[in-house]
């Protein structure tokens, strides 16, 4: 039984990534996982092997969900644009609950300071939890402000036999680690990250053209950005978890901007439509982060 469920997260996951604008790495905090998954991003190979019932679901389950599910969002998107960003939106939106309790009682955080907080008592978050949602708030809104121009002035795509060389590798293995990092990071969107870098399509045509000299370095640049970015995540939960905590909330509250498809419904059906499945999609991540 807990293998289907990690198997349907993971689906879940999946489908995120395929979504322009919608992290991963927030699906996995609405459902709870994420500290287990950053756990697991480790070189402590006993430890893989040892977490193998959670992470075999997963992985099948989030390839499945790129590999199939991916089809049905595309068409979900061409028809029902409206609806389905929404439902996304609700999704998110009904998460907000389980960070806010995270903000004021982190996982990572020692029982005493649990337990002695004040705040914890009254159910508050620290200032300090505040000050990073709020900044974290802000810089979804201004990568959501700067969107349009960013793409609009994104590098060119890479030709399919590009000469190598070293400098190319190099910016292609910065480029895999970058958005590797902000890939894990919940909220942030790997691809748009490397739209605000400027080297989207050079990556994207690389991959698509199969041009293996450029995509080992950027294969490897993606391992060190999981790796480094896993262990950084892992010495903030540990060492700030109440800010690390605000700064996912902000982040993650501030996706909503990202995924926000405008407010022209153009009939009461469609406002309706789109009502009721961000009702529905708030309700499934309320009942599966509880």
């Amino acid at each position: 039984m807990e293998a289907l469920k990690f198997a349907a997260i993971g689906a879940a996951i999946g489908i995120a990534n395929v979504i322009p604008g919608v992290s991963g790495g927030t699906v996995a905090v609405v459902f709870g996982i994420y500290e287990r998954l950053i756990a697991l991003v480790t070189l402590r190979i006993k430890h893989i092997i040892g977490e193998w019932k959670f992470w075999a679901p997963l992985v099948l389950g989030a390839l499945v969900g790129i590999l199939v599910f991916s089809k049905v969002i595309s068409f979900l998107f061409a028809r029902f644009a409206l609806q389905t960003a929404w439902c996304f939106m609700g999704i998110v939106a009904g998460s907000i609950p389980a960070l806010w309790a995270r903000m004021i009682s982190p996982l990572g955080a020692t029982a005493a300071a649990r337990v002695n907080d004040g705040r914890a008592q009254k159910k508050l978050p620290r200032v300090s939890a505040c000050l990073c949602a709020v900044a974290a708030f802000a810089l979804m809104l201004a990568m959501r402000f700067f969107a349009r121009a960013l793409e609009a002035s994104a590098a060119p795509a890479a030709p399919e036999a590009a000469e190598f060389s070293v400098r190319l590798a190099a910016m292609f293995f910065a480029s895999g680690a970058l958005g590797a990092i902000a890939m894990i990071i919940p909220g942030i969107s790997g691809s748009f990250f490397l739209v605000v870098i400027g080297t989207y399509a050079a990556v994207i045509a690389a991959v698509s053209h199969l041009n293996i000299p450029l995509i080992i370095p950027l294969g490897l640049g993606v391992a060190a950005g999981l790796l480094c970015g896993a262990a950084l995540i892992r010495v903030l939960l540990k060492k700030a978890p109440f800010a690390t905590y605000g700064a996912i909330f902000g982040l993650v509250a501030g996706s909503l901007a990202a995924i926000f498809p405008g407010a022209a419904f153009g009939s009461a059906a469609a406002l309706l439509g789109a009502a009721a499945c961000f009702v529905a999609g708030a309700a499934l991540a309320f009942c599966a982060s509880r």
